[in-house]
């Protein structure tokens, strides 16, 4: 039997209780709850593969700390007014000149008008 993947929920908020009750009501994620504060070590004692935090709590510190040890782990921010969801990720590329920047900004984000163009 496969292993259900570890849901973290980080913090305590309506909004990540919300969350909490449909994960677990999905059957499929192994959900867990911790409150605030922890440390990075606690909450690596989870082995979570993804961990969501209420980005309106102020206490995603430790989770971003354990996304650099662990960069396939999942990290997910909760924006409870917008209902929106922003995946944090430890994707890298290499940039060795400014223009290696501009093509990252350009493919990832909004792209900028041509140099020559004014």
């Amino acid at each position: 039997m496969d292993q259900r993947p570890r849901i973290l929920l980080y913090g305590k908020s309506v909004i990540l209780g919300a969350v909490r009750a449909g994960l677990e009501g999905d059957g499929r994620f192994d959900v867990l709850a911790v409150s605030p504060p922890a440390t990075e070590a606690e909450l690596a004692r989870f082995s979570p593969d993804a961990i969501l935090f209420d980005t309106d709590a102020g206490c995603s510190g430790p989770a971003f700390a354990l996304l650099r040890a662990n960069p396939t782990l999942l990290l997910i921010g909760v924006h409870p007014a917008t209902e929106q969801l922003t995946i944090v990720s430890t994707h890298t590329e290499r940039g060795q000149s400014i223009a290696d920047l501009v093509q990252l900004i350009q493919r990832e984000g909004r792209p900028a008008p041509d140099a020559d163009s004014g």
